[in-house]
């Protein structure tokens, strides 16, 4: 009797063929019974309603502040003039409220979980006195952290005591906050013994947009 000598050809054709039909009847299965795949997507979309909220408090450090103004020689903020500053970001509620210079920027440094920078720009001029400004300046935020950063936009007034908060906007981030969208709330709760503010920020990202 002669053998039938089967070519490798005919051979991976075969096998391609059988993996083709296994998929083709797995994907049938999963179109007639698509309960699991259904409450996996439903429970999805209502965990997406709600929004991912956090607090991170900062402590500005005076230090590294430096401005470049529009006129040298000027003493007092005018219109146009940019500056930049660094802080040490820390868990929400951790710095304490008061504008007793309390807070050891240095002493604390080890508790800090990230850097915040600050890039402003003055839009008029300050009123004189210890009261609550007009809103004063432009500033961009960097939030970075360990797992990624997050950038904020949007106007504030820290120049007195009891500021009134500000709600600045999450316009994108990097690493774990790739396309970050939403809300943050930002509170001046105190100063530092470098003599800069202490801040409080309270985020509300939108779930979808991190995806």
């Amino acid at each position: 009797m002669k053998k039938l000598l089967v070519s490798p050809f005919v051979s991976l054709l075969f096998m391609g063929l059988l993996g083709l039909s296994q998929l083709v009847l797995a994907q049938s299965s999963d179109a007639q019974n698509p309960s699991a795949s259904s409450a996996d997507r439903e429970s999805q979309d209502f965990l997406d309603r709600f929004d991912l909220t956090f607090t991170l408090d900062n402590a500005c450090d005076a230090r590294t502040g430096r401005v470049n103004r529009v006129n040298p020689a000027a003493t007092a903020a005018m219109r146009g003039d940019a500056s930049i500053i660094n802080g040490k970001l820390f868990n929400g509620w951790t710095l304490p409220e008061g504008f007793d210079r309390d807070f050891d920027l240095d002493g604390n440094a080890a508790g800090s979980i990230g850097v915040w920078r600050c890039v402003n720009m003055v839009l008029n001029d300050p009123a004189p006195g210890n009261t609550e400004l007009p809103l004063t300046h432009t500033v961009t935020y960097y939030f970075e952290l360990e797992d990624g950063m997050l950038i904020l936009q949007g106007l504030n007034s820290h120049r007195a005591q009891g500021s009134v908060p500000r709600v600045h906007a999450i316009v994108g981030g990097t690493g774990r906050f790739k396309g970050a969208s939403g809300e943050v709330r930002e509170e001046v709760i105190g100063n530092n013994n470098t003599g800069a503010f202490n801040l409080r920020f309270t985020f509300r990202i939108r779930k979808q947009s991190l995806r």
